[in-house]
């Protein structure tokens, strides 16, 4: 029995899973109306976290929708991104 892996292709779906469980954390986190200093520190620490580990996989199609999903988060939530 031969098994075959593309790693490449299953480090980039696990890459657009995550992209979309950091939406869904920023709904649970900052979909409240009101936010404070902290949510945005709190925000942009997410950000910055998610950002440098998932960049380990440079994949274009991969950087392409993080691109697009940031700028979806800036969009749906503009007060965390003065």
């Amino acid at each position: 029995m031969k098994i075959s892996v593309n790693f490449s292709h299953l480090l980039l779906k696990n890459s657009l899973e995550e992209l979309n469980w950091l939406k869904n954390e920023f709904v649970i986190l900052f979909g409240k109306k009101e936010l404070y200093e902290e949510d945005i520190i709190l925000a942009r620490n997410v950000l910055d976290y998610f950002i440098e580990n998932l960049m380990l996989h440079q994949d274009g199609v991969f950087l392409e929708r993080l691109s697009e999903t940031l700028k979806e988060l800036q969009s749906n939530y503009p007060n965390l991104f003065n």
